[in-house]
């Protein structure tokens, strides 16, 4: 109980923290449903999905805590980053913005509240810690980036409708900035659940569901449209994850079973 009341309170303090931040946007809360109130329009699809999403991220946090390769205090800074890295190389897709100003401001508004729930997260943490351990085996997060841009441009080919910008120069710079940070994350993840390998796959399964579920979920909200497409687009995200990280264990087998028993 003890624990289900602290992720109550982070996940309202991150929904508000998360809802300030969005006022210093350029669009503010206009691309949401918003309920009209005495006291004003209260934007209820925003509250609700970050809600959600923070809570759903917070009991994963719970689960997965004491494998962060980081100390108590800086166990919920290390997850929460994670986290936003990956959703920021894939909301920041190539796109047009009107002033280098509004790119700033952006950047702040998507970090800064991720930066402090955090923060929060620090009061979920366990004691126990360790170090990250940089051996031959994350060369496997470049098998994750590389099969992820694979079929992120097999994806750009099946989706005629999708927008697409005709400057493949910044296109290319985010495919390969983007497939560096997923592969890099994901195998950091991976390599520091230590468990056999059905059950640390299982994890990266749930773990890879959740973050890219939890980014279109936002868009999805945002755009006001449902795009069946979008289904293939997570679906490639999931099994680049998943085959790749699979490929990583099979090629590093013999490091990774004996950091698992150990």
């Amino acid at each position: 109980m003890k624990i289900a009341l602290k992720i109550l309170w982070i996940s309202v303090l991150s929904t508000l923290v998360k809802m300030l931040a969005q006022l210093l946007s350029k669009d503010g809360f206009r691309n949401f449903s918003s309920l009209k109130t005495a006291v004003g329009d209260i934007p209820y699809e925003f509250i609700l999905v970050n809600f959600l999403v923070f809570v759903i991220l917070s009991m994963l946090f719970v689960l997965l805590n004491d494998k962060i390769p980081s100390t108590k205090l800086s166990k919920g800074l290390l997850y929460s980053i994670s986290i936003s890295l990956v959703w920021f190389v894939l909301r920041f897709e190539p796109n047009s913005y009107d002033s280098i100003w509004d790119y700033l401001v952006d950047t702040v508004v998507f970090f800064a509240p991720m930066i402090i729930y955090g923060v929060f997260l620090g009061y979920l943490s366990t004691q126990k810690r360790h170090l990250v351990d940089f051996s031959k085996s994350y060369l496997s997060s470049l098998i994750i980036g590389s099969l992820w841009v694979i079929l992120r441009v097999v994806y750009f080919i099946i989706d005629v409708d999708e927008p697409k910008t005709n400057d493949y120069v910044s296109v290319s710079i985010w495919l390969f900035s983007a497939g560096i940070v997923i592969g890099g994350i994901f195998w950091m993840i991976y390599k520091n659940i230590r468990l056999k390998k059905l059950q640390s796959v299982l994890w990266i399964l749930a773990i890879s569901i959740v973050i890219f579920g939890s980014f279109y979920a936002f868009e999805f909200i945002t755009l006001k449209t449902f795009y069946p497409l979008i289904l293939l687009k997570i679906g490639f995200d999931i099994i680049a994850i998943l085959v790749g990280t699979f490929t990583g264990h099979l090629i590093f087998k013999k490091e990774l079973d004996k950091k698992a028993t150990s």
